[in-house]
């Protein structure tokens, strides 16, 4: 069976069958990195492998041919920090003027996987290592068009001052579900140049704090 790209933030209707893959992956956009339950995926996916220090992401052949009919390079998350480091690790690095948006390569497992098992419990690891992967896709999308819309929030020392940020305006820009956003806002931790900043729900718009 072909496997398919995971984009979670595709929007869900009555027709959807919610899969466990499915409700795993929507679950992830809220789950903290520090959440995740390691030991656990690492027993129901025996085929999961961790990567070397410095190895590349696995890219599989569709996603490449898919960056390609769009005319896009391959995403890539970024394996230096490009701010001054800080004890807790950060989903997504924010920096720059105008503001850049990045995913942190080190914020998720690193795995690959292998074909020890069988080709059924290689095809099934692979599915998580994509699922991570796509995760922290979004999560830099949505962090981009806020520091877009509020590019202080690259340098600021006072996150909170900063002006919410309507939640159906990033919907819109991003072409995701109202419902992801608000999933995203739980999980995604961002660095600027002085601290992890969190996303706070108020109401329906999306302000900021200091960790």
């Amino acid at each position: 069976m072909a496997e398919t790209p995971i984009r979670p933030e595709l929007k869900l209707s009555n027709q959807l069958v919610m899969t466990a893959q499915l409700q795993l992956a929507i679950r992830m956009l809220q789950m903290k990195s520090s959440e995740f339950p390691i030991a656990q995926w690492r027993e129901e996916y025996p085929a999961l492998v961790e990567l070397a220090p410095g190895a590349p992401d696995p890219i599989g052949e569709e996603e490449r041919a898919m960056a390609e009919e769009d005319g896009q390079a391959v995403w890539e998350a970024l394996e230096e920090s490009p701010v001054p480091a800080i004890l807790e690790i950060p989903d997504v690095f924010v920096f720059g003027n105008p503001p850049q948006a990045r995913a942190n390569r080190h914020a998720w497992p690193r795995w690959t996987t292998s074909d020890e098992h069988g080709p059924d419990k290689q095809r099934e690891a692979l599915w998580i290592v994509r699922a991570l992967r796509q995760r922290a896709r979004t999560f830099e999308k949505i962090v981009q068009v806020i520091a877009d819309q509020r590019p202080l929030v690259a340098v600021t020392l006072d996150p909170d001052k900063i002006e919410p940020v309507p939640i159906r305006g990033i919907a819109e820009t991003v072409g995701m579900h109202e419902s992801t956003i608000d999933r995203v806002a739980q999980g995604c931790r961002f660095q600027n140049l002085h601290a992890i900043v969190a996303m706070v729900k108020k109401g329906k718009k999306l302000g900021f704090a200091r960790l």
